[in-house]
């Protein structure tokens, strides 16, 4: 509240004013105290101070600013005392003081250099840079190429008010008048986009007079008008008189005398609270000037009396030598030469005093046009061989024309001294002077139409810019979201650009999010942080669409019961919402309660429901709801607007997420299905010879024992039938015997095959360890006696995962290499080394046998391929180890081999596995 009271001190005062009283209660209480309540007086008392310079309450704003600064100062508190010397330099020059105003600005931006607050460091720089510009143009030209302040995304908007200003004075001041007039605009945009009223309606009063000096009177009344208007809005009646002042200078240059001396009545009227300032003064000179134009002298002079005693009061010498030119003329007119003359003497003197040239040369001509009409003679001190006093001090202003370079000597002057020389009588010096004055005319008016040029092309880039600014602005909003442009629009409407920032972030947090329970947390917080929410629901759309089930549901923190509405409510603004897709705002009067209220919930008296919406989806809705009246305005349903949209995105992701899930295990569970069949398939295939041998033995033997009990029953048994019998029975169980271990081999490798993974046991162990149990329980053949297993794997590499299929996985390929690789060899030699890329692991068996032809190499981990079939070879121990590596860990199985060539086997898998499926 404090931070908003601040926003809006110029943009809306008497509302800023009333959130400091609010936010003061609202400290006492809480019982906030130490520094940081002290902290907090001071920058109310700061805020109330500059409401009152800013209502004309000079004195009060004097007294409250005193205190805040001496709390800022006991604090040591740079950025504070800033901002409080910075309001002093305003007061001080609204107070007639403007000498220190430049004080007070200076330890204004010595506060802020020493500030840890960035924004306030560039402000510091920045409005260093415009006060040095008034003090010293060089010191202001180098620091502005030092600061390191850049006119872009880098500098802060309020700096860049400052910082544009202070380019726009140097460019004035270097009559780089193109330049100065663009930076004025900035400087204004920049200052009504930051809420700094005040520097908005200078800039605006700046560019007013910067296109008089371009003599377009016409361009300078419409941005004084455009400043008008800015102070007018803003109800600040002193600002408002400034721009009736410059208005006012405005029409007179437009030759609207009577309309310009209304204006600046007005002005008088509305700058009464600060008489002493300078915009006063201004206005009472202006007033003079116009009377004189329109034949008032006594008016005249009745505003140039007032106007000279408040110079002599301010020391304000440069506005003094106009007042007195001015008395000068208005005693001429009322027919008072001596006194007029007096006037002028007076004002030749502080001419002279301070260096003013251009205003001496003027002088000098009402002067001499004084002593033509007075008849006097020169003065002993200043006598030379001019046949007149009248030439003498025109010949003095021609002199001091010359010498200044560039200057263009007023045609009126040389006519003068033409005019005077024909009347002495000295008609070829006459016609020279007159010639001379013809060519001034023509150069004049030559520069003129070239100012006037220029000012209607800074017009006419200033509209194109402001143009293609509007157009880029309205291709910006067309590409952004709908809930942000909205967002956007509200906090423009209210100047709290943080909220943008603050919705930014929440919105990169809960949508990064892929778990539902996580988003619902989420956007309670941030909704109890962003919004008056006693209480706060999110409802979602059953898969039939039939009824609405509360995910969450909190009131004051609480988290309440599970609740539902059925869909075809007719009375439910929940359900309204989602059928038709719609916000609803609604605001009931104190003392009275909604007819949907949900028994044993808060009696609320402000709600706004909004649909969670993902294109044309609809996933349920969320509401918020206040006990105040009128809660929710429009900055509140952007806000809810926006986190309504991230929170169906997050919503939708998160759904989507768990449905990818479900596909890849059911994906999972039809692969595993399929594998099996194809294996089941395999083994029946592979069944069907042995157990068909075992069968054929058995029916023989069979018939054999039906032979010779036949035999014997008849007694015919002879010894040589009966040795046939037995070597007949010896062979067929034998036979049967070999068939039925080698079916009951294919039986075991087969249960060994689907064996229930979810019983392995996931733990930490020692990796070489492994290695090592896996090489000691090799069964190496007898004949491959000159075998040896290199193993390099390093000590203690701790793995997290499935330690019993790894070693199942990693025993099967050894023993492949033994049963393959060396077959006919008494020696040979296996390499067991790993390679780490991060979290994953590469562990190499390399061997240095026969190695494989690219035929079985492209069938090795197929189920029930052997290159020995019928020699013991199952074909199912290398399709094991692949399974094992592809399912239980998360890994992969690659083999590479050339015949002659030996073969290797990859396993990759990573350090710590992946969840199982």
């Amino acid at each position: 509240m404090l931070a908003l009271a601040w926003q809006l001190r110029q943009r809306d005062v008497r509302r800023a004013l009333q959130l400091a009283e609010q936010a003061e209660r609202l400290f006492i209480t809480v019982a906030c105290a130490g520094s940081e309540w002290q902290r907090h007086q001071a920058r109310l008392q700061l805020i109330r101070a500059e409401g009152a310079w800013l209502l004309g309450h000079l004195e009060q704003a004097r007294q409250l600013l005193r205190e805040a600064l001496a709390e800022f100062e006991r604090l040591q508190d740079p950025a504070g005392r800033g901002d409080a010397y910075w309001l002093s330099a305003f007061l001080s020059n609204d107070c007639g003081a403007p000498q220190q105003a430049l004080q007070d600005m200076q330890c204004a931006c010595e506060a802020y250099a020493a500030s840890d607050d960035g924004q306030r460091r560039q402000m510091g720089l920045a409005r260093s840079i415009y006060v040095q510009a008034y003090l010293d143009a060089s010191a202001a030209q180098a620091l502005l190429a030092t600061c390191g302040l850049e006119e872009g995304l880098a500098l802060d908007p309020a700096a860049a008010a400052w910082l544009h200003a202070g380019i726009a004075l140097l460019a004035g001041l270097a009559s780089q008048h193109r330049q100065a007039t663009w930076h004025f605009q900035l400087a204004c945009s920049s200052a009504l986009q930051t809420g700094q009223i005040k520097q908005a309606v200078m800039a605006a009063a700046s560019m007013s007079f910067a296109f008089l000096q371009l003599n377009n009177p016409a361009l300078a009344l419409e941005w004084s008008e455009r400043g008008l208007e800015i102070a007018r809005t803003a109800g600040l009646d002193v600002l408002t008189g400034s721009m009736l002042q410059r208005t006012g200078e405005a029409l007179r240059h437009l030759g609207q005398p009577a309309a310009a001396q209304a204006h600046l009545l007005d002005a008088l009227q509305a700058l009464q609270p600060v008489k002493a300032s300078r915009n006063y003064l201004i206005a009472l000179i202006e007033l003079g000037d116009i009377a004189l134009a329109l034949a008032e002298p006594a008016q005249a002079l009745d505003w140039f009396r007032q106007a000279e005693a408040m110079c002599r009061a301010m020391s304000a010498q440069d506005r003094l030598i106009d007042v007195l030119r001015g008395l000068a003329l208005v005693k001429k007119q009322l027919g008072s030469p001596d006194q007029a003359l007096a006037h002028a003497q007076e004002a030749l003197s502080l001419c002279h005093a301070w260096g003013y040239r251009i205003e001496q040369i003027e002088l000098l001509q009402v002067v001499a046009g004084l002593q033509g009409q007075l008849d006097l003679a020169i003065p002993v001190s200043e006598q030379n061989h001019a046949p007149s006093p009248a030439l003498h001090y025109l010949q003095q202003a021609l002199g001091l024309a010359a010498q200044l370079e560039g200057y263009v000597v007023p045609h009126a002057l040389l006519e003068d001294a033409a005019s005077e020389c024909a009347r002495l009588g000295q008609l070829e010096q006459a016609y020279q002077l007159a010639l001379q004055a013809g060519l001034s005319r023509e150069r004049i008016q030559s520069r003129e139409a070239g100012n006037r040029a220029m000012a209607v092309q800074i017009r006419h880039e200033m509209e194109r810019a402001r143009l293609e600014a509007e157009h880029l602005k309205q291709l910006a909003q067309a590409q952004a979201e709908r809930a942000l442009a909205e967002a956007h629009r509200a906090d423009a409407l209210l100047g709290a650009n943080a909220t943008l920032e603050d919705l930014g972030k929440i919105g990169r947090e809960i949508t990064a999010s892929l778990d539902a329970e996580a988003v619902f947390n989420a956007l309670a917080r941030h909704v109890q942080g962003l919004l008056d929410a006693a209480s706060f629901s999110i409802y979602l759309l059953d898969e039939q669409g039939c009824f609405l089930h509360s995910a969450l549901r909190e009131e004051c923190g609480q988290r309440l019961s599970p609740h539902r509405i059925a869909l075809d409510d007719p009375e439910s603004n929940l359900v309204r919402c989602v059928r038709e897709g719609l916000e609803i705002v609604r605001s009931l009067a104190a003392g009275t309660s909604s007819p949907m209220l949900i028994p044993g919930s808060l009696p609320t008296l402000s709600m706004m429901f909004a649909p969670l919406t993902v294109g044309e989806r609809c996933l349920g809705a969320m509401t918020i709801q206040s006990v105040r009246e009128q809660a929710y305005g429009e900055r509140e349903t952007a806000i809810f607007r926006t986190l309504c949209a991230y929170g169906a995105i997050a919503l939708a992701n998160a759904e989507a997420i768990q449905a990818l899930k479900r596909t890849q295990v059911l994906l999972v569970q039809q692969e595993k299905l399929a594998s099996l069949g194809a294996m089941v398939a395999g083994l029946s295939h592979e069944l069907n010879t042995p157990i068909g041998n075992a069968l054929m033995a058995s029916t023989t033997l069979e018939s054999r024992f039906d032979q010779i009990a036949q035999t014997l029953t008849e007694g015919q048994l002879r010894r040589s039938a009966l040795d046939s019998f037995v070597a007949d029975g010896l062979h067929s169980s034998a036979l049967v015997t070999r068939s039925m271990k080698r079916a009951a081999g294919l039986i075991a490798d087969f249960k060994q095959l689907v064996v229930d993974q979810a019983s392995e046991e996931r733990r930490e162990f020692d990796l070489r360890s492994l290695v090592e149990d896996c090489v000691a329980a090799l069964r190496v053949p007898a004949e491959l006696s000159g075998l040896r297993v290199h193993i390099e794997v390093p000590q203690a590499l701790r793995c997290d995962s499935y330690p019993g299929p790894l070693g199942w996985a990693l025993g099967n390929v050894l023993q492949n290499c033994l049963t393959h690789a060396f077959k006919g060899r008494a020696s040979g030699r296996i390499a067991i080394e790993l390679e780490v890329h991060g979290d994953v692991l590469h562990l190499e068996v390399a061997d240095d046998g026969s190695g494989m032809s690219p035929q079985v190499l492209a069938h090795v981990f197929d189920p029930f391929f052997t290159t020995q079939l019928g020699s013991g070879g199952s074909g199912l121990g290398l399709s094991v180890a692949y399974r094992i590596v592809t399912t239980v860990l998360g890994g992969d199985l690659q083999a590479k081999s050339s015949p002659g060539q030996g073969s290797r086997f990859i396993l990759s898998f990573p350090r710590s596995a992946m969840f199982r499926i």
